[in-house]
């Protein structure tokens, strides 16, 4: 039997989409007990789910299934992709899981946890983190940092590049060039500081320097004053998220702007990423509280881009995003395989 945890902020776009690929890889015709976690509502719609899976809203309903399956027979767990905190909560949760982990491999099953990244990263982790690391038959984190702190596993990219246009619709659209104006989407939290009178000086800066201008986006819902207070800064177009537009509308609708756009600028990392596989070129226009932005495209070999450079080198930027693209998704295929083999077959 197959256990798979996706839990996710229900106001997030960018916790649905990249957890529907890492979804997708257990993907081997047996049905799967998916843990979605309480309140999922329609955050659960944008995560590729089957009709023959087994949702669960409550862990410990999952986890008791989860024990029993131990059990009896050979069986899978892949745990959840995305950021963790390591604080004494997880590692707490993560010390009571390791019986069952160790009843997994005793009956050669597979435990798994890819395209992970540590919110706080340090030089070393705690022991409990090492442990539960090595204790895993394939773990993959999105960042080297993360890995470090781990000093188990290997570094892949985040699995949210699998999504987006494939490289022969951007390849294409990318020799047709583009039409005025030249646009860059934006995204700022609503949960940090709001930017200073001095920053909305420098960005407007940097629009002229790329001689572009701005869309606003929200990927998350919670964002949505901010990008409205944004969006009137900048007088500029809003696509913002109305309570009745879904995960997978909102998902659509923020794809078509960055497949406008020529560059985005964000310190949310999935709105990047989501925009990256659009064909937009990451700016470093918005500071990157924490490094988590920087880091996780260092992973596959990206960094984000000077305004005042970007304009002369949009044609070599765009030709890097498509071979820094099929490579990432390359290794994200060779991760899918590796599950999909040491997976139950059905």
């Amino acid at each position: 039997m197959i256990f798979v945890a996706v839990t996710g902020q229900r106001d997030n776009v960018g916790d649905s989409l990249l957890r529907r690929p890492m979804l997708a890889a257990t993907a081997v015709g047996l049905p799967r007990h998916v843990l979605v976690g309480r309140d999922a509502m329609d955050y659960s719609t944008n995560l590729g789910l089957s009709s023959k899976d087994v949702v669960y809203t409550s862990r410990g309903r999952w986890i008791s299934a989860l024990a029993l399956s131990a059990l009896r027979r050979r069986s899978a767990l892949i745990l959840n992709s995305g950021e963790v905190v390591v604080d004494a909560k997880f590692l707490a949760d993560r010390l009571l899981t390791l019986p069952i982990i160790a009843l997994i491999r005793a009956r050669k099953g597979q435990v798994i946890q890819t395209g992970i990244g540590i919110r706080n990263p340090s030089r070393r982790g705690p022991v409990v983190l090492r442990w539960f690391a090595r204790a895993f038959t394939l773990m993959t984190w999105r960042d080297s940092q993360s890995l470090a702190t781990a000093q188990a596993g290997e570094l892949a990219p985040d699995w949210a590049l699998m999504e987006g246009s494939d490289l022969e619709t951007l390849s294409a659209r990318f020799r047709l060039g583009d039409s005025e104006p030249r646009l860059v989407a934006v995204s700022i939290r609503g949960d940090h500081a709001p930017p200073t009178e001095a920053w909305l000086t420098q960005f407007r800066q940097a629009l002229r320097s790329l001689n572009a201008e701005a869309v606003v986006v929200s990927q998350v819902r919670r964002d949505n004053d901010r990008a409205a207070w944004l969006a009137r800064a900048l007088e500029c177009e809003l696509v913002d998220w109305p309570d009745d537009i879904s995960h997978h509308r909102q998902e659509s609708r923020v794809r078509a702007v960055y497949r406008r756009c020529a560059w985005a600028a964000s310190d949310r990392l999935h709105v990047l990423i989501a925009a990256y596989t659009e064909g937009c070129v990451p700016l470093n226009s918005v500071p990157d509280s924490g490094g988590k932005v920087a880091r996780t495209l260092a992973a596959f070999g990206t960094s984000t881009r000077n305004a005042e450079a970007a304009e002369q080198q949009l044609d070599d930027d765009r030709a890097t995003l498509i071979s820094r693209l099929a490579e990432a998704r390359e290794r994200l295929e060779e991760i899918t395989a590796e599950i999909r083999s040491g997976t139950p077959a059905a």
